[in-house]
């Protein structure tokens, strides 16, 4: 087979080709130094199924021990169309193998047309790095390496004693929230050491690690074992929603789901201010009590028929004097409200949002349709006229309560069995 061996070539354009051959025999480079000055179409080994204009064949090298460097491009194979071929063009391959040989310190360090078949074996090469080439799917600090190029493993020093490869996959779940890699890598090698940092999105805390590795530390530092999966879990992170109260009966509720529950704890940053808690039974069970429940916090607890407050309830408050409830919960996502018409068809309800609900829309679009008819407010620091209403049938301009707002209780009479569903936040 044709050798070029121990050869020096330096500032040409093209530094060793290897054109297509008539015979099935497979030109051996090695030992050879091309050395360029980074000129504009520059190449340092240059192979082609190109006949040199008279047709395209098949052709095969192998490179050994060779030094590549200061090119455009350190290696091209080309087995497209050649505009100086005037033969028919035919798809030919390229069957190229690179071992061993230096190819750094070039613009791009191996590429190839699209057209024709490559068989590019590149593995054990120095790129100029130790992290070996950059590529489509490997963030090396080396020459560049054309997608379809097999290149991994790769040498670690530039007298290729060492060697390195394409590693294990690190694959990240994070629902709520952006998780940093360092060092940010497509793959790692074993027993490499990374760095994972949970940055939570607002409204959720992060809680733990699971998959391949556990722990609450943030960040923590990931022994890599193999091909890993871990998944950074999160809960939701309580917030406050705070409403504003007059001396007196407010009206109101609150828009998340509270830590809480019970009364007295959603109640409790205004303990000692209040002295009576109302909320309305739409099914009818406390038809003896005339529908309502109360709570009052000097009664003993066997006389209370309300226990609990939540996001779905609208509720009435004496307040002794003003003071600002604090209630402190989770966000929702959609809040789905059963509104009932066994009770003639009165309900109390809270409208657990962050954004103002246009009226007929936020109830007609969001599940109840036509079937309701009033909906009364009390705005207890409007003392002149603290009764808002929305008539369905009445004219835009009879009605003073136009949209729903959060913090405020609604009284809503319903003609059918319905689920409101309410969006905490704006669509």
């Amino acid at each position: 087979a044709p050798t070029v061996n121990n050869n020096t070539v330096t500032n040409c354009d093209v530094g060793l080709s290897a054109w297509g051959q008539g015979a099935a025999v497979t030109t051996q480079f090695t030992n050879n130094t091309v050395i360029g000055n980074l000129a504009a179409e520059s190449v340092g080994a240059y192979i082609t199924t190109d006949l040199i204009s008279w047709g395209y064949r098949d052709v095969s090298v192998n490179f050994s021990g060779n030094e590549i460097t200061g090119f455009e491009t350190g290696v091209f194979l080309a087995a497209d169309e050649q505009s100086w071929n005037p033969e028919p063009y035919e798809a030919k391959t390229i069957n190229a193998t690179f071992h061993l040989n230096q190819i750094s310190g070039n613009t791009a360090g191996a590429d190839k047309d699209s057209s024709g078949t490559y068989l590019a074996d590149f593995e054990n090469n120095w790129w100029g790095d130790a992290t070996g080439p950059q590529s489509p799917v490997w963030n090396g600090g080396g020459d560049t390496v054309s997608a379809g190029f097999d290149y991994s493993p790769w040498c670690t020093n530039a007298a290729c004693t060492e060697f390195a490869e394409e590693g294990y996959t690190l694959t990240i779940v994070s629902e709520h929230g952006t998780v940093t890699k360092t060092p940010d890598q497509v793959t790692y090698q074993l027993n490499d050491m990374v760095s994972l940092e949970v940055t939570p999105v607002a409204g959720w805390n992060f809680t733990d690690w699971s998959g391949d590795i556990s722990g609450t530390d943030n960040p923590i530092t990931v022994t890599i074992t193999g091909d890993m999966n871990v998944t950074a879990n999160f809960s939701p992170a309580a917030v406050t929603h705070s409403i504003s109260l007059v001396p007196g009966w407010n009206l109101v509720s609150f828009n998340l789901q509270p830590v809480s529950t019970d009364i007295e704890d959603v109640l409790s940053s205004v303990d000692g201010n209040y002295n009576l808690v109302y909320a309305w039974d739409a099914s009818g069970a406390h038809a003896g009590s005339g529908n309502w429940m109360k709570y009052d916090p000097a009664a003993p607890a066997y006389s209370n028929s309300l226990s609990s407050l939540d996001e779905t309830m609208g509720f009435w408050i004496y307040m002794e004097v003003a003071d600002i409830l604090d209630v402190m919960g989770y966000q929702p996502t959609t809040t789905e409200i059963t509104l009932t018409d066994d009770v003639g068809g009165w309900n109390l309800v809270a409208y657990p949002s962050t954004f103002n609900g246009d009226l007929p829309e936020v109830m007609s679009d969001q599940g109840v349709g036509s079937d309701f008819s009033l909906i009364y407010a009390y705005h207890a620091n409007d003392t002149g006229d603290p009764w808002k209403l929305f008539d369905l049938a009445a004219p835009e301009f009879a009605n003073d309560l136009s949209e729903l707002a959060p913090g405020w209780g609604y009284w809503v009479r319903v003609s059918a069995d319905n689920t409101w569903s309410v969006e905490y936040a704006a669509p």
